[in-house]
Formats: structure tokens, C-alpha cells, sequence
């Protein structure tokens, strides 16, 4: 049998939550859509940012979607960055990740709707919407991981800059509210979740696993 008493207790995050800000996380949202198109439109004078209306509607009919042949890089890297990007809008703004996951679909659509002439490709839909959630998510601890909320001087500043390359999204929120630099108590506590293996014939079992959750003691047997 299969004990895991802190799962029991109901996974959450570690990492120092903000709290929700519905219309920062939407409007980041149509800032990261609107800061590409208007490069590939004003700077690159790409023929497929030329938007009108009759492109908008083709792209809403399914018959007229199509399978496109864009290379390994952009498929597999480009799209699902992008992704990544939507889904750290909302993510970054104090929402779970399941309540972020609207947000990489959402942005992935209307970029495929309203942001190209090109057709609208599936397999684009899939690759920013998807690829982006599970890229959003690593970036998003990892970005946590890199900041110490309790550090300071030099070493945070570089922190700060680090966190935010591998989090764009998630680094201008913490300068547009202050959290840039700012020292607090709030850090993260997934590092306090530890489990010594003890090996016994037949056995396998693990030390109580304290502080992550709380004063109860928990095994895991097998």
C-alpha cells in the first residue's frame, strides 16, 4: 500500500502568491499579442499583419483552416514561448495554474483569428496553447526559485535580472508592484519538504515529512 499523508492534505503552491489583479493580468494578456503584431506590421511591413475584417472572418470558418509547414524552430520553440508568455499573464497576477490555462487557449485563438492573414493553422493552436502552459509553468517556478524574497544588496539586483529573463512576464509585474528588490519574509517553502529513504527487506519507508505539512507527521510505506 501507497501512503502519501502531505498529498493528502491537497497540493498548493509554494512559491509567494500576489494577489489577483483581473484586469493587470488582461491586459498584459492583449499587450503581449499587440507588442509582436505591431513589430511584424510597423517594422517588419509583414504582408500577413495586414489585417481586415474579411481575414478575421476566414479565420473563424474551420473549413478554411489548414495545416502549416513553418520550421522545427518556430513550431516547436517560437510558438510554445509565445504560449508560455499568455499563460504568465494570469499566472503571474496571483492565479493557480489551472485558472491560468484559459489564458494560453485564449491568446493562442486570437492571434490565429486576429493578429495574421495567414490561415488559421491547428497545429499552431495546439503547439502555442499546450506547449505554452508547460513552458509557462517551468518559467514560472524556476523564476520563483531564482528570487529570494529575504535577499539583498547586489546579489538580489542580479537575482532580480536573471528571474526576469527566464520570466519576462513575471519580472515586469514584480517591478510594476514594487516586488522588484523588495525584502520580505515571503519565500519559497518547497525547499522544506524533505524525506530521508530508509531500506528495509520488504520495506520501503521514509522519516516523518514535517514542516511542509505542518506539525503532523506523515510515512510513506510501500
Amino acid at each position: 500500500m501507497l501512503s502519501l499523508g502531505c498529498f493528502s492534505q491537497g497540493l498548493r503552491d509554494t512559491l509567494f502568491v500576489p494577489k489577483k489583479n483581473f484586469l493587470r493580468a488582461a491586459t498584459e494578456l492583449f499587450v503581449v499579442q499587440l507588442l509582436p503584431w505591431s513589430y511584424d506590421k510597423y517594422i517588419a511591413k509583414g504582408e500577413w499583419a495586414k489585417l481586415d475584417i474579411n481575414s478575421i472572418q476566414r479565420n473563424l470558418n474551420p473549413r478554411n483552416w489548414e495545416w502549416d509547414d513553418n520550421s522545427f524552430k518556430t513550431n516547436q520553440f517560437g510558438h510554445p514561448y509565445h504560449g508560455n508568455l499568455y499563460y504568465n499573464t494570469f499566472r503571474s497576477n496571483g492565479y493557480s495554474f489551472w485558472q491560468s490555462v484559459p489564458a494560453a487557449f485564449a491568446g493562442s485563438f486570437v492571434w490565429e483569428v486576429a493578429a495574421e492573414t495567414n490561415k488559421f493553422a491547428p497545429n499552431d493552436f495546439i503547439n502555442t496553447s499546450l506547449g505554452g502552459i508547460a513552458l509557462g509553468e517551468m518559467t514560472h517556478r524556476i523564476a520563483g526559485k531564482i528570487v529570494n524574497n529575504r535577499a539583498r544588496g547586489a546579489k538580489r539586483q542580479m537575482q532580480e535580472v536573471f528571474g526576469f529573463l527566464v520570466n519576462p512576464v513575471n519580472g515586469a509585474n514584480r517591478l510594476i508592484s514594487g516586488e522588484w528588490g523588495r525584502v520580505h519574509g515571503k519565500a519559497d517553502t518547497a525547499n522544506q519538504l524533505k524525506a530521508d529513504l530508509i531500506l528495509v527487506p520488504g520495506i520501503l519507508m521514509s522519516k516523518p515529512i514535517r514542516q511542509s505539512c505542518g506539525a503532523r507527521k506523515s510515512y510513506m510505506y510501500v
